[in-house]
């Protein structure tokens, strides 16, 4: 049955709300920006809800005249544009349900919220507002006298207890007193979720990272448009934006704003190897700037005087992250500690305490400790102290101003995404602030008042497309806003496709649909009758091996095992452990003791480890940082030996394949900002183009057994800047 609502009205729905009336979408009192589409979408969803509004209909509300050929593609477009500004998600809807082949339907609670006229835009009560005058927000909650607290709830003291009565009353008044100096003292210093706002400060889905100003005023971000990056300033209040740094074929990996706000401090990538970063400073509002250090791999955090910064290092080859300090200029580079047995490939960044005395070092562990873990470093002795621990990643911590605890982002395996927490100093007590559908960034930057931070959240959708005979000739098999990785054919004619924590099974065609694993795995592989992943067990990665019908995982190996490929004959499993010393290696796929084929040559192996269809040759890549960095596309025996084959390619090539033929290897290359399939001869000819994609990006690409079916996990990442402001 439909719904009408009074003009008059605004719905409330989580912390969103909408103005049917106006067009227009809250979220906690300030304007969310929307298109008139998605807007649309939303009105009719808001009209009906908890009913299915079908596709047709929204076809006929978006476009009245029926001049919209492609409206299928235009509906998901609207629709995926609706879930971005409601921070929704189709996987995990909190809002917006997909029902497939059928349509929408809305499905959180909706409270109407009567704004009088003389309310302010924003939808916040004037200050000079009594509490419950003529402009108050008046809301309609069922059954709300029933919540409310009362008397008749509690038992009345009778006139015999007066004196245990009045002593009782006595006690709580101290409780309270005591209650009143906690609060002033610590709660009211800690978060306020309350009065804490999230807004988005860009709009083009294309932010790599982002610094706030320590006056509040201005962010800095990086800006990526095709390959090529620049660094531009906006004045939070205006929204004035203009370039400082101009576009180049690089890669930022941190931002920082000097104490006194005149200077940018930027780690950037070399341009042939984005494994391999420099550290430059340039002024704030534009100019030129200066390579301060090589081989830095984190933003920088400067002591509370700001004669001196800290930073990390990686050292593939040894498993090790160094926490260094430096001066300003450069100058004084020198050793703290080293985080032994960590990954190198993450490292969002140590920070300085407010008081000088301890740094925050969040690191990933290899090895045997395989977990994230946050360390208080003594700046005084190196000595360090775990202070919190989890299976999921952690991200930068950035400290509040009395030292009291850190805001800090963590991932949650159980929901795939990176949400924001407070952990207490020195207890290491978690505390949640955020918990919505977004995915923030693990790099965040503060104020150093601690009241405003900016960082960045992502969204990520892909679907799998399918070629015939002829590869040109690429057709999208599934549809809706899912996150897959990669899709593998199998001997019944069905599909495998890997998404973030589960393995689906569907039809050729990419249709009927159904669960085949629930597994938190990064790669899968058809081996003879086996279906082989690699996965985390129990905080551990492993290549496991499960049964045609998803059942029964054994482990084959473990360690850090990479990318991995089965042999031809589905008899052993070919795979890179990046622990030192870095290898390739072979395992039964019966199980068994894994062999060594080779060492990974340079400084970091980068990939799969690909035999190829004759189980003849080995494909793999490395990098090299020094002399000069590099990266590297190397074949050599499956069986060991030298090289065969080594080739330099370009700095973004990944999930390197060999042709159907064995002549060439097939990787995927992302130019100006588009995901296409190359090929490079054996013969040293130069690489060509296979697919000719305008937009969009390649996840994963797979051959069918036959090699006569190319198989691909297609689709885009968009991510922009927010604002977290009055957290405390």
């Amino acid at each position: 049955m439909e719904t009408s609502h009074n003009n008059g009205c605004r719905l409330r729905f989580g912390q969103f709300e909408a103005d049917l009336s106006e067009g227009k979408l809250f979220s906690r009192g300030l304007p969310v920006r929307v298109e008139n589409q998605p807007f649309q979408i939303l009105a009719a969803l808001l009209e009906r809800p908890g009913e299915v509004i079908d596709r047709e209909e929204l076809r006929t509300r978006l476009w009245p005249n029926g001049t919209y050929v492609d409206f299928d593609e235009g509906v998901n477009t609207a629709v995926s544009k609706l879930r971005a500004s409601l921070r929704d998600s189709a996987e995990a809807p909190v809002f917006v349900e997909t029902v497939p082949r059928r349509g929408y339907r809305f499905i959180a609670p909706i409270l109407d919220v009567t704004v009088s006229k003389d309310l302010p835009a924003n939808g916040r009560q004037p200050p000079s507002s009594p509490a419950h005058g003529s402009d108050a927000i008046s809301l309609s909650e069922p059954n709300a006298a029933s919540n409310s607290p009362g008397l008749s709830h509690r038992a009345l003291p009778k006139r015999r207890n007066v004196a245990v009565t009045l002593i009782a009353l006595f006690v709580l008044v101290l409780a309270a007193g005591w209650a009143m100096h906690f609060w002033r003292t610590h709660v009211s210093r800690s978060l306020n979720r309350e009065t804490m706002e999230i807004r988005k400060l860009t709009d083009t889905g294309n932010v790599d990272a982002v610094a706030i100003s320590p006056d509040g005023r201005f962010v800095i971000y990086a800006r990526r448009i095709g390959e090529n990056v620049s660094l531009r300033i906006r004045q939070i209040d205006s929204g004035g934006d203009v370039e400082v740094l101009p576009a180049a074929d690089v890669l930022f990996y941190g931002l920082t704003f000097s104490p006194d706000g005149n200077y940018l401090y930027f780690v950037r990538s070399d341009k042939n190897d984005i494994g391999y970063r420099y550290l430059y400073v340039m002024p704030a509002l534009g100019g030129p700037s200066r390579k301060l250090i090589a081989d830095i791999d984190s933003p920088v955090s400067f002591s509370p005087d700001g004669r001196q910064f800290l930073f990390m290092r990686g050292i593939p080859t040894k498993d090790q992250i160094q926490v260094r300090i430096a001066n300003p200029d450069g100058t004084g580079d020198h050793l703290l500690t080293t985080m032994e047995e960590s990954d190198v490939d993450f490292q969002p960044g140590a920070t300085w305490s407010p008081d000088g005395r301890t740094v925050a070092v969040p690191v990933f562990h290899t090895g045997k400790r395989f977990k994230a873990s946050l360390y208080g470093v003594s700046i005084t002795d190196g000595l360090r102290r775990e202070l919190y621990s989890t299976n999921g990643n952690i991200g930068r911590p950035l400290w509040y101003p009395d030292g009291s605890a850190m805001l800090v982002p963590i991932y949650e395996p159980s929901v795939g995404r990176r949400q924001l927490w407070n952990i207490s100093f020195p207890t290491g007590k978690r505390e949640r602030v955020t918990n919505d559908v977004s995915d923030y960034y693990m790099t965040l930057d503060m104020t150093p008042d601690g009241k405003n931070a900016v960082t960045a959240e992502s969204r990520w959708v892909s679907n799998i497309w399918a070629s015939s005979a002829d590869i040109s000739r690429l057709v999208q098999i599934t549809s809706g806003e899912s996150q897959m990785v990669e899709a593998i054919d199998t001997d019944s004619g069905k599909l495998l496709v890997l998404a973030p924590g589960e393995i689906w099974i569907m039809d050729a065609n990419g249709t009927g649909r159904a669960s085949f694993a629930k597994l938190d795995a990064a790669r899968i592989r058809k081996c003879g009758t086996f279906v082989v992943a690699r996965v985390w067990q129990e905080g551990t990665p492993h290549i496991v091996r499960l049964k045609g019908d998803g059942t029964n995982a054994v482990s084959l190996a473990e360690g850090n095992p990479v990318g991995f490929s089965c042999s031809p004959d589905g008899k052993f499993i070919f795979y890179a452990d990046e622990s030192p010393p870095q290898r390739i290696l072979k395992v039964p796929i019966e199980g068994g003791t894994s062999v060594e084929i080779a060492r990974i040559p340079g400084d970091n192996p980068v990939g799969n480890v690909e035999i190829s269809n004759d189980g003849k040759f080995l494909a793999f890549e490395w990098d090299q940082y020094k002399p000069a960095p590099a990266m590297h596309l190397d074949v050599i025996s499956s069986t060991g030996g030298p090289l065969v084959r080594s080739f330099i390619v370009p700095p973004k090539v990944y999930d390197v394949r060999w042709s159907p033929d064995d002549t060439d290897l097939q990787y995927v290359l992302t130019r100006d900002g588009v995901g296409n399939l190359w090929e490079q001869s054996l013969s040293g000819a130069p690489p060509k183009q296979l697919t000719k994609f305008k937009s969009g990006l390649i996840f994963g690409f797979n051959w069918s057994k036959n090699h006569k079916r190319l198989l691909l996990a297609r689709g885009s990442v968009t991510s922009d800047a927010v604002l977290l402001s009055h957290l405390r």
